[in-house]
């Protein structure tokens, strides 16, 4: 083994004293003219020309040496007065760390002053070592100085360039294994101005890209590119505090979540991912997930969030689905080793659903405003306003208020609403049919300023704020109530429908309080 850069030295002024050999050399063998001396002559001719040729590679030798950032051990050195080739077990030492391969190919140039090596070529089991460790590996490599760039890809017997390393999780204080392959790879460098050291700038990775954040997720993707967010940033520090971005990319991990988008980009340090035109699904409970899509998504790991930003909609598993027209935002909570949704908002033009055993009682949902879910206490707040209440519909009749709470419980895993309370300008609006499936006209009218309902004892409570008064109308049997509270339910003997009215009680609407049915449900109730 022949280690360039310490030898290197000695060779040059080793080759000096040859030089001047070469020329006493030259003029004894011009002199031989006996032919009994012809074999002398035909050895000094060699040993001049040898002492050049020696001449020259120490030369190549010193142009290695000159290099600050290189140093170079190599079994075979081949020089043809243009390139120089290293064979063999080949190793050279860079401030970026350390290249191996069999052949190293080094083109030179010149500029006013000094010959410079900025052209390295390497072929076959190419590896490169960073400072902290990680590697590269390929079939081919190019690097060059007058650019600063570099280029790593494969060939027909490896095709693929395989990067292994870690992802430093400062925030997280752990790091996390990290393999990349992909079919090629090109690296931009720049230098330190003020050490003049060389340090790596940007990675960028082409065509069937696939990356393991160690068992946390695994992305494919068509590009990859990761930028350092600190121009000073070196290998040993780079995935600590830089941005990748993805295209055309999918993320999958062990919980089951797996997401598709046009864009992804990951904020290394501050664990945020965000996705350009997203659609997938995430487990949000054992043994449940729910679909979604939005123009965009951001996944902040470090808080637990999920953010479906503009023309947000998720479905789940169970059937309930949720549009959002700003925001829908999911709070996820650790519960013995186990992920769920504890919590979710919603923002803007609101619409949901909720199916139900009978399809004719299914439940439909509006809203302008807010909606917040609290899965461990299990409840629904809707807030509209009064340009834009809550509408909550199904095949019996329609409500509307300012404020809807929904408290549920889950059987067989799904959500089925126990009470709900309104309050701001509500209004009810039933049907009279018996049967579900089959509903008559609109026929019950009712105005109040609260409203509780009790879905498990058919129960509904009408209240009214001081100094103002329930109205109800029931058209069929024209029936009319004015007062300041109101009970209604269904008689669990005889199954008919009952109404008690507290207060102050007339059973006639002043002229007034017809206006107020009439405009409110804009028909000629009375």
């Amino acid at each position: 083994m022949t280690r360039i850069t310490r030898i290197g030295e000695w060779i040059k002024k080793f080759s000096y004293s040859l030089l001047l050999c070469f020329f006493a050399i030259k003029t004894l063998s011009q002199r031989c003219k006996d032919a009994k001396k012809c074999h002398h002559r035909l050895f000094l001719s060699w040993l001049s020309w040898s002492s050049l040729l020696f001449y020259l590679c120490a030369s190549v030798v010193k142009i290695c040496a000159s290099q600050p950032y290189l140093d170079v051990e190599a079994q075979d050195v081949h020089f043809n007065g243009t390139t120089l080739s290293l064979g063999g077990d080949t190793l050279i030492q860079h401030s970026l760390g350390t290249l191996k391969a069999k052949k190293f190919v080094f083109i030179p140039s010149e500029d006013a002053q000094k010959k410079l090596l900025t052209h390295l070529v390497l072929e076959d089991e190419v590896e490169f070592t960073a400072k902290d460790g990680s590697v590269f590996s390929c079939a081919l490599a190019d690097l060059d100085q007058n650019t600063l760039s570099g280029q790593f890809r494969g060939s027909s017997e490896q095709p693929y360039v395989t990067f292994k390393g870690f992802w430093q999780m400062q925030r997280e204080a752990q790091s996390l294994p990290l393999e990349l392959t992909c079919r090629e790879v090109r690296i931009t460098l720049q230098t330190d101005p003020e050490t003049e050291e060389m340090t790596l700038k940007e990675i960028q990775a082409d065509r069937e890209v696939t990356i393991h954040y160690g068992a946390l997720y695994q992305i494919t993707s068509d590009q990859a590119t990761f930028l350092g967010r600190n121009s000073k940033h070196i290998p040993s520090t780079f995935f600590e505090d830089g941005v990748f971005t993805f295209t055309r990319a999918t993320l999958t991990n062990g919980s089951g979540d797996t997401v598709s988008s046009r864009r992804l980009t990951i904020d290394a340090d501050q664990q945020i991912l965000h996705f350009d035109h997203p659609q997938g699904l995430t487990a949000i409970a054992a043994g449940n997930q729910l679909t979604f899509h939005a123009r965009t998504l951001d996944w902040d790991r470090h808080h637990n969030t999920l953010a479906l930003n503009d023309e947000a909609q998720i479905e789940f598993k169970t059937g309930e689905k949720l549009n959002a027209s700003k925001k829908i935002e999911l709070i996820f909570k650790e519960v013995d080793g186990k992920r769920h949704v504890s919590e979710m908002t919603a923002e803007g033009l609101i619409h949901g659903s909720i199916p139900t055993e009978d399809p004719a009682q299914s439940i439909s949902l509006q809203c302008e405003g807010t909606a917040r879910l609290n899965i461990g206490l299990r409840v629904l707040v809707l807030e509209g306003s009064p340009e834009h209440p809550v509408i909550v519909k199904n095949s019996l009749g329609i409500l509307q208020a300012g404020k809807m709470v929904i408290k549920f419980d889950f059987e067989n895993n799904k959500p089925v609403p126990q009470t709900v309370s309104l309050e701001g300008n509500v209004r009810l609006r039933n049907h009279s049919a018996v049967d579900p499936s089959h509903p008559g006209p609109l026929d019950q009218y009712a105005l109040a300023d609260r409203v509780e309902l009790d879905l498990r004892h058919q129960q509904a409570g009408f209240y009214a704020d001081p100094g103002k008064r329930i109205l109800f109308f029931d058209r069929i049997n024209n029936v009319k109530v004015s007062a300041p509270e109101m009970t209604a339910y269904v008689h669990p003997e005889t199954q008919k429908e009952t109404i008690k009215a507290k207060g102050d009680v007339r059973f006639s609407f002043l002229d007034h309080e017809l206006d107020m049915i009439s405009q409110s449900f804009d028909n000629k109730s009375h």
